[in-house]
């Protein structure tokens, strides 16, 4: 039972909920000024609050704004015969605080050492919420959030149709929890599902196949072959390559010895080519002779005295001279530049010989960072190989699979309704319960069915004439009636509906009054609150019983003075 909503701010005007009908009325204060609204006056803001109190996303809760930066809001709740406050930060929306005694709980709260408070993380406090409510385990697939929607809907989407609580809910997903709200096992539903997913992508492989746009099992046999080969090429290489832990060190060795090689090599040849020019200069070096020089310039008539062939000796001489000491001074070049080579090619020699055990090593070993590179890529292929083999087998299999579809169809459909059977007295009692509630709003059945079919359960809701836009909201008031009512026979501990003025709009007044009424006398009957919004001028006053006093039931009003009559006594 939900006994309050308050905040921490004082401009907030906490409210108080009993045992049975709760009204939230939004009042014009001057009936004779019709230009002021009583919309926006916190009705829809009052049921966010308090779903945002039972863990609903925060983002999409419109409570995350900056005007409400520091604002906290505390729901007054009983969870296992305990009755606790919890309180939910806008701006720390993970963290639920506790106060109040939760010794009955299935299991403890944390405590903030900074606050010395107690308190649950978003998703334990949905746990507890689960078990609570609808005894919904840990291990469930069910979501609390998606059957609490049931009970709190949240905006003109959510009372649209009512097996769903917004309206692009998938059909599969419907069916599970309406299955669940009903007393049924849900986990039929959610078996229903995944036997269709899986039909589904049957029939899309062998459309894909048929149209070329997947493999045919041809392809990828062919493709399992080339990867095997593959594999065997980089398993073998893998299996041969040995790591030197100094790989690097000698691969830099090689490449500096072989830097040296090519710059002693080529000063050899400089030095081989500054020797062939030195050994031709020296064999073509020789003086002139006197006697030849002599005969020439008879021969041109120039006769030489005495004294001019005195000095001509001396000239001679003298150039004899230079020849000797230019050929004994390429004789020493020469003989130095042959040792040079001599030297230069023992130790090209010697280099060569360091070079070579070099390579030995780095042609028999190879580097760590290169082994990892190629471990790398046969994991890759080990996992391509994989790939394509669960291809063929998964084309290969297409026949059981499909075998094994229908027959697990054949079991769930005799397991579901074998549990049909047994629980026929929970579901003629909801369509018992669905019919008097109809009844009671326009004076003739509804109909409400349940069935089973290949494709699972099927869950019809109608009201005769429900085509209008009012009566398809009451069939949501007539459907979310019923369900409140059935979690009280399952003895399930959800006993609170909660619904926004949204559900009468468009709704003849008699039916409104009807529908309050009716929500009272359940309310009553089966031990739950009905808690609702409207706007005053919606209030059916001439359509209520004569001993209902529909006042007596408000808890709260709100206004149209600017800021002090709305719910958080701030406008934003």
């Amino acid at each position: 039972m939900i006994h309050g909503i308050h905040s921490n701010k004082p401009s907030f005007k906490s409210v108080h909920f009993d045992q049975g009908l709760n009204v939230i009325i939004a009042e014009r204060q001057d009936e004779s000024d019709k230009i002021k609204t009583i919309n926006s006056r916190g009705k829809s803001t009052l049921i966010s609050i308090i779903n945002f109190c039972l863990g609903s996303n925060s983002s999409r809760s419109g409570l995350c704004i900056d005007a409400l930066d520091g604002w906290k809001f505390t729901i007054d709740i009983t969870l296992f015969e305990n009755r606790v406050k919890v309180t939910r930060a806008v701006s720390y929306s993970n963290k639920f605080v506790i106060e109040g005694s939760t010794k009955s709980w299935p299991f403890s709260t944390e405590l903030d050492e900074e606050t010395a408070k107690h308190f649950l993380t978003l998703e334990k406090w949905k746990q507890l919420l689960g078990l609570a409510l609808f005894n919904i385990p840990e291990t469930s697939n069910l979501s609390i959030r998606s059957a609490l929607s049931y009970f709190l809907r949240s905006g003109n989407d959510a009372y649209s149709q009512p097996l769903k609580f917004y309206s692009s809910q998938s059909n599969s997903a419907a069916n599970i929890y309406n299955a669940f709200l009903i007393g049924l096992d849900p986990q039929h539903a959610a078996d229903w599902v995944k036997l269709h997913k899986q039909n589904k992508a049957l029939k899309a492989l062998e459309t894909a196949i048929k149209e070329d746009v997947y493999e045919s099992e041809s392809e990828l046999e062919k493709q399992k072959a080339d990867a095997e080969s593959e594999l065997q090429k980089s398993r073998t290489l893998l299996s041969n390559f040995t790591v030197h832990e100094k790989y690097k060190d000698i691969q830099i060795k090689a490449n500096n010895l072989t830097r040296e090689l090519h710059s002693l090599v080529n000063e050899s040849m400089t030095d081989k080519q500054k020797l062939e020019y030195y050994e031709e200069a020296t064999s073509e070096e020789k003086p002139p002779e006197q006697k030849k020089l002599e005969s020439v310039y008879k021969e041109i008539g120039l006769i030489f005295p005495n004294s001019i062939k005195k000095t001509l000796e001396e000239a001679l001489v003298f150039h004899e001279t230079i020849i000797q000491n230019r050929s004994s001074f390429l004789s020493l070049e020469i003989e130095i530049i042959k040792n040079e080579i001599r030297e230069r090619e023992r130790l090209i020699t010697t280099l060569t010989d360091m070079k070579s055990e070099c390579m030995k090593v780095l042609s028999t070993h190879g580097a760590l960072e290169e082994y990892s590179l190629i471990q790398e890529e046969n994991t890759k292929l080990v996992q391509k190989l994989e790939n394509i083999s669960h291809n063929i087998k998964e084309i290969r299999n297409r026949s059981e699979k499909r075998q094994e579809i229908k027959f697990s169809k054949i079991e769930l459909n005799k397991t579901a309704t074998l549990d049909y059977v047994e629980k026929k007295n929970l579901i003629d009692q909801a369509i018992s319960l669905f019919n008097e509630i109809v009844g009671s709003l326009y004076k003739k059945s509804g109909e409400f069915s349940i069935d089973i079919s290949n494709k699972g359960y099927h869950f019809e809701i109608d009201i005769a004439g429900s085509s209008g836009g009012g009566i398809g909201k009451m069939r949501v008031f007539c459907y979310d009636l019923m369900i409140i009512c059935m979690q009280s026979i399952l003895e399930r501990h959800i006993n609170f509906l909660i619904h926004d003025s949204i559900i009468f709009e468009g709704v003849d007044d008699r039916q409104v009054a009807h529908a309050i009424e009716q929500a009272s006398k359940k309310s009553t009957e089966h031990n739950f609150q009905y808690i609702m919004t409207i706007n005053s001028d919606m209030v059916p006053y001439n359509d209520f019983s004569e001993n209902f006093d529909f006042d007596k039931y408000i808890k709260l009003r709100l206004t149209d003075d600017e800021e002090f009559g709305c719910l958080l006594g701030i406008t934003y």
